[in-house]
């Protein structure tokens, strides 16, 4: 609709991965190769919130769009939620130099930051509404410690019977 606004991201995302991942894949990285005004891979990742029945699908299919997102020198947009141990598992497959991109939508603790931080240089923090309430330890590691970029995604503060929009910042 807006093609020199909005650009495609191209990525097969976790809630989505079911037993024909590969076929999916295929199809989707047969578009990626040819659409000239692809940015990026994504949203991409691993989420067990729901249910695992297709957990070992997902770490497989999070894998292999890792590898296309490296071979073509692409960032990636990391949906990552109830599964930050398989998420390590599967970064530790890959120089973490090479791993480039957003963790969208950041539901992890302090912990999981600082790690992010020390192990992992190139991705940079995307915080929504969801990690407001993981309290100010993790955005104090984010913050205080990295120079990571810091995306927040239309955060919401409520005060009362009011809210507030904070709009995208990043920086």
């Amino acid at each position: 609709m807006y093609p020199d606004i909005c650009r495609p991201l191209y990525g097969l995302h976790p809630s989505n991965v079911t037993e024909d991942y590969k076929i999916q894949l295929e199809a989707i990285f047969a578009a990626a190769a040819v659409d000239k005004r692809i940015v990026g891979i994504g949203e991409i990742g691993l989420d067990l919130h729901w249910d695992d029945k297709f957990r070992a699908e997902q770490i497989d299919a999070f894998e292999w769009q890792i590898n296309y997102a490296i071979e073509h020198n692409l960032p990636m947009s990391i949906h990552v939620r109830d599964a930050f141990a398989d998420m390590y598992d599967v970064f530790s497959k890959f120089d973490g130099k090479k791993l480039v991109g957003s963790l969208h939508c950041f539901s992890g603790n302090a912990e999981d930051a600082k790690r992010c931080v020390e192990q992992y240089p190139n991705l940079m923090f995307g915080i929504n509404e969801l990690g407001w309430g993981l309290g100010n330890s993790m955005y104090t590691v984010i913050l205080g410690y990295t120079q990571n970029s810091v995306e927040f995604l239309a955060a919401y503060a409520v005060t009362g019977n009011l809210g507030r929009l904070f709009l995208v910042v990043c920086f």
